[in-house]
């Protein structure tokens, strides 16, 4: 993505997108025995409005968000892939 140096407001925001949180910190709280709590956006439906877990849990679930090196999230398939036919090599399925 580029944004022009004359273009502040836009550069503003994508400064403010890329140093955003994974998570909502004002949702975070620790408890007096040390586990972690969040707290969710909106009551679920059975009731729940928090989830209480001991920091390794915590920890194991925040891992889980964080995507794997060189794995990208999002993938390609057919034309946009990049081990595509080149074009006039079109596979049977297109035919």
């Amino acid at each position: 993505m580029r944004v022009a140096d004359c273009n502040r407001e836009r550069r503003e925001k994508l400064i403010r997108y890329m140093a955003r949180l994974a998570i909502a910190s004002t949702r975070l709280r620790i408890a007096r025995d040390g586990d972690v709590i969040y707290g969710f956006k909106r009551t679920w439906k059975d009731g729940s409005k928090a989830i209480n877990l001991t920091p390794r849990a915590f920890l194991v679930r925040l891992a889980a968000l964080v995507p794997r090196p060189r794995h990208p999230l999002v993938t390609y398939h057919r034309v946009l892939a990049p081990a595509r036919s080149p074009p006039g090599c079109e596979d049977e399925f297109f035919a």
